[in-house]
């Protein structure tokens, strides 16, 4: 018996049919999910500007949704944005929600079992050392005095030769360039040569590019796809593999150099040194994952953030001209501003949080849950599922910060007396908050404070028209072309 011939065209028209009558059904729901495949199609799409996709699909949401994968792949996930929740699992129910054994996967070939990845017991105890050594009064100095030297003696004299040739600069690839000689001297007691002439690469600065890239496919697709793929070793799987072997090789050197120089000239006021001073037996593998995790966040918190925010005040120049009259009154025509005086800039610390609530370095945190639970707004979680939360999107809901909320305003942050607001700590999530807040606080505001105090009085910064100003696919919301400038001198006085 033959068997009957399909007949394709009609075949393929009513497959079109079915999918678009899908669509219609599907379209007011926060993502897409299509047939077997899931949302996994719809996010693929759009990852280009994953970041606006989200945040769409959770105003869609009103603040919450279930995320469903591939078929078979076991590839759920819950995205959320709403202070609610977020304050539920980071703090109220803080010892139900941890980083997960996903987390530590996708996180161990460039952060190892660091503090940012480590969980329990080997949290609290690399928290603990990790607070006395960097609240100590002499570090804070060190890095305070290391990022002014820095910025005096490496990046004026670039922007001024800029300045004088008309010629664009990415002020970005500079300032990261800044944050990351300034971190390098205080954890590792010396600088990268990140703003030597000639701007050179830096490989273990493009290894991090390379291993955070990595890291956020890995989230945005099922576990078995890029196991895959680093098994294969190609594609970004390819790329993470290099980066870990240049990372692993420059902190191995490092360690011998610091090493070395205790033994010969002792103590010193960096992080590295001080931890080898207090503890002689501590390994090499945890002095590598200490000082990677560090070097990061050091590098890419504050010099992201510089980046957007002078783009924002570019934008913004009424604001500009605020931070500038407060920069007159503090400095009194000196070109640099003296650290005891960092606390009198108000209107730009103001400035500086605003640029973190709009563009947080780090655009989305996760947790897991380890036992079923009810977040504050009904959803249902089973254990072993993966939060998400948008630090990203939660500065774009109207019904957390206001009509307003897509606005730089950093007068929101300033109360009627003139002084700074408390934080608002679970709809300002840039610093997390709950017991795993970030140490290194402070110490951001403190360099990013000096960086932008010594440029604007001694520079205009003029921003490229032209240029696609876009967050980057990536763990770290940088900006996916640099930022494009040209330089002007302008003394503060005049």
């Amino acid at each position: 018996m033959d068997l009957p011939i399909p007949n394709w065209p009609e075949l393929l028209l009513a497959t079109i049919c079915f999918l678009f009558m899908h669509y219609i059904n599907q379209r007011n729901k926060p993502i897409v999910s299509w047939p077997l495949l899931g949302m996994l199609p719809s996010l693929a799409i759009n990852a280009h500007c994953i970041f606006e996709y989200l945040t769409r699909a959770l105003n869609r949401a009103h603040g919450t949704f279930s995320f469903l994968g591939p078929a078979l792949t076991n590839f759920e996930f819950i995205l959320t944005c709403d202070p609610k929740n977020i304050k539920h699992i980071v703090k109220t129910n803080f010892s139900n929600y941890g980083k997960g054994k996903d987390f530590k996967e996708i996180f161990d070939d460039v952060f190892g079992d660091g503090i940012f990845v480590a969980e329990s017991e080997s949290w609290r105890i690399q928290r603990k050392m990790s607070h006395a050594h960097v609240q100590s009064k002499d570090f804070r100095t060190f890095l305070a005095t290391t990022t002014q030297d820095l910025t005096d003696s490496g990046l004026l004299p670039l922007l001024g030769r800029a300045a004088r040739q008309g010629s664009q600069v990415d002020l970005q690839d500079l300032l990261i360039r800044l944050t990351f000689d300034s971190t390098c001297t205080s954890i590792l007691g010396r600088k990268a040569g990140c703003l030597s002439p000639g701007l050179p690469v830096i490989p273990f600065s493009k290894a991090i590019d390379d291993g955070l890239e990595a890291i956020f496919f890995r989230h945005v697709v099922p576990r078995s796809w890029w196991k895959l793929m680093k098994r294969l070793e190609i594609g970004w799987e390819k790329r993470m593999l290099h980066a870990r072997h240049v990372i692993d090789e420059f902190v191995k050197e490092q360690i011998a150099i610091t090493k070395s120089e205790l033994e010969s000239k002792g103590s010193s006021e960096d992080l590295m040194t001080s931890y080898m001073s207090s503890n002689r037996s501590l390994s090499n593998t945890f002095l590598r994952d200490t000082m990677v995790n560090f070097l990061f966040a050091g590098r890419d918190a504050s010099g992201v953030a510089l980046s957007w925010f002078f783009w924002l005040i570019f934008e913004n120049p009424h604001t500009e001209a605020k931070i500038l009259e407060e920069l007159r009154n503090v400095l009194g025509g000196r070109t640099s501003i003296p650290l005891e005086d960092l606390h009198r800039l108000v209107y730009l610390h103001a400035a500086l949080y605003e640029t973190l609530r709009l563009y947080p370095p780090v655009p989305i945190d996760q947790k897991a849950a380890v036992h079923n639970d009810i977040l504050p707004d009904g959803t249902m979680v089973k254990a072993g599922t993966k939060i998400f939360y948008s630090i990203y999107s939660m500065a774009r809901m109207e019904w957390i910060w206001g009509k307003d909320c897509r606005e730089f305003r950093p007068e929101r942050w300033i109360g009627e007396g003139g002084e700074l607001k408390p934080d608002l700590e679970f709809k300002f999530m840039s610093f997390n908050a709950g017991p795993r807040s970030c140490l290194g606080q402070d110490m951001a505001f403190t360099q990013m404070k000096i960086a932008v105090a010594t440029i604007l009085a001694n520079f205009q910064v003029v921003v490229v028209e032209g240029q696609n100003v876009s967050p980057k696919t990536s763990v770290i919301l940088l900006n996916k072309n640099g930022l494009k400038v040209t330089i002007k001198e302008r003394p503060l006085q005049a």
